[in-house]
């Protein structure tokens, strides 16, 4: 409760491979070193941002996979609606993060 999207996948990382927790969206592109990658190239895991990494306003989420008619999944926090998993492709820039 209370986490924004970027809090909500800093937590998950931490608590699953023991990563810096309490990361801001643009820190996890810089300090994180990700990759930039195309959407064909995305895995489970893999993160998308709606925004470029240093925009002031940004949602973060986790690729998770596709549904049962290919659309992508993506799994993220909203702040009023909680833990979100769905197919919305609002996310444009994909990162590489294992």
């Amino acid at each position: 409760a209370g986490l924004d999207s970027a809090g909500f996948v800093s937590w998950c990382y931490w608590t699953t491979f023991n990563m810096q927790p309490g990361l801001t969206v643009s820190k996890f592109v810089s300090e994180l070193n990700l990759e930039a990658i195309s959407f064909d190239k995305i895995q489970p895991g893999d993160i998308g941002l709606q925004a470029s990494a240093n925009a002031a306003s940004n949602r973060i989420g986790i690729f998770i996979g596709y549904d049962y008619i290919g659309r992508p999944l993506w799994c993220y926090c909203d702040p009023s609606e909680g833990v979100v998993i769905n197919n919305s492709n609002c996310f444009r820039y994909y990162y590489k993060l294992l």
